[in-house]
């Protein structure tokens, strides 16, 4: 029928889509394309593709459930997913100079006994424990 074309479309579109975003470099191989169907899109792609492989469909309660587990964090990944590939590719600081002295003088160390003074200054003699 025209709906059942119109889910396996629509289907088809998303699963291009995210193909195109893990070439990209998207880390979105945990998603399906079926959890961006609306509810009745879902229910009706579910039963269409259990039909095709020969399986039994599943409960309408149950897939309704997992629609409603997996459809929200899928979007959630999507749009992370979105910005990590298509906006934060494209910052770049303006100069790597601002970074020098970052890489130069990394984290000193633990702070032992000797090197105390410089990690902790004057610290821990102005702020003791008062009247324990």
């Amino acid at each position: 029928t025209n709906a059942q074309e119109r889910v396996k479309l629509l289907h088809w579109q998303l699963n291009t889509m995210l193909t195109f975003l893990r070439v990209q470099g998207a880390k979105l191989t945990h998603v399906k394309a079926e959890w961006y169907l609306s509810l009745s899109d879902f229910l009706l792609w579910s039963h269409l593709s259990n039909f095709e492989a020969g399986l039994p469909t599943e409960p309408e309660e149950v897939l309704v459930v997992k629609h409603e587990k997996y459809s929200s964090q899928a979007w959630v990944d999507l749009v992370l997913q979105l910005a990590k590939v298509f906006v934060l590719v494209k910052v770049k600081p303006p100069s790597l100079s601002l970074l020098t002295p970052i890489l130069t003088n990394p984290w000193p160390g633990p702070c032992t006994a000797e090197k105390r003074g410089r990690c902790w200054g004057g610290c821990l003699t102005t702020t003791r424990l008062r009247g324990r």
